[in-house]
């Protein structure tokens, strides 16, 4: 089976091909990394040659690129299927052709991070992409940005639960266990931000605060919190000794503080309170 962007390139392709412009950070990280290690892991592992509705699937390689996109210019799913609409150094970063309108939409790009993640191959994808960079003098561990994001399940539960954990709570307790029968997604959970409740899952990670490369990072049911994450989250980042670690209260504990302040290789510092460190 053929994959969705397998046509041949059409006259807008060429056009934009051809059409002089100033190179960008996109187009400097395209041509400096050596994709094909990624794509092999991506092909062994997901092996996906149909979509969830029997259409060919879209290249992972494709897919894996649009994470980095969302995390790098922090969009959403939405954001991010209207911006490979119009911005032409995301088309090119992509591999999507212009002369056809097949673009992943939002729904797509939710079921491949989730697949992902069920597979436990998201974290070796980014060890690999970020020793290259390392190599090529493009990232330096001089800090790093931790927070998490909310994903939404593609399985959705028949019911709303009337209790849910409120995300960034404050308190030293455990999570609530929530038990979800009516999804056949049982790893996911439920949880409200303000007024709108998710079911899915949360992705803690860690970012370089100087470019925004994604140094590592792990997901979890979104009921958990963001405060008992953090450690985990820190120990997959090797920032340089001397370098900050910025987070906003949502992880702010006397432990995690303690963590901070005694670590050997890190000095916590902070611009922009509240924070841990201050």
């Amino acid at each position: 089976m053929n994959e969705r962007t397998s046509k041949k390139p059409g006259i807008a392709d060429y056009v934009a091909a051809h059409r002089k412009h100033k190179g960008c950070f996109l187009d400097e990280i395209d041509r400096l990394i050596d994709w094909k290690s990624l794509e092999k892991m991506l092909r062994n592992k997901l092996k996906r040659v149909a979509n969830a509705g029997g259409n060919p699937a879209y290249p992972p390689l494709l897919m894996f690129k649009i994470l980095l996109l969302q995390r790098w210019y922090n969009l959403s799913d939405m954001a991010a299927e209207e911006a490979l609409c119009d911005r032409l150094s995301f088309v090119r970063f992509t591999g999507l052709s212009l002369d056809h309108d097949e673009v992943p939409d939002a729904t797509t790009i939710c079921r491949f991070r989730q697949n992902l993640v069920e597979r436990t191959i998201l974290k070796r994808l980014l060890d690999k992409l970020n020793h290259q960079l390392e190599r090529r003098g493009l990232l330096v561990r001089e800090g790093a940005l931790v927070d998490a994001s909310v994903v939404s399940s593609a399985r959705r539960p028949l019911k709303v639960l009337d209790v849910l954990p409120e995300d960034r709570e404050e308190d030293s307790g455990d999570a609530p266990e929530v038990t979800i029968s009516s999804s056949d997604d049982a790893d996911a959970a439920w949880l409200r931000k303000g007024n709108r409740a998710y079911y899915g899952y949360k992705i803690h990670a860690a970012t370089d605060n100087r470019d925004g490369f994604v140094l590592g990072g792990h997901a979890t049911p979104a009921n958990r919190s963001d405060t008992e994450e953090f450690v985990t989250v820190l120990d997959a980042v090797d920032v340089r000794n001397g370098g900050s670690i910025y987070a906003d209260k949502g992880y702010s504990s006397q432990l995690n503080r303690y963590v901070l302040r005694s670590g050997v290789s890190r000095t916590a510092s902070c611009t922009r309170p509240p924070a841990i460190g201050n």
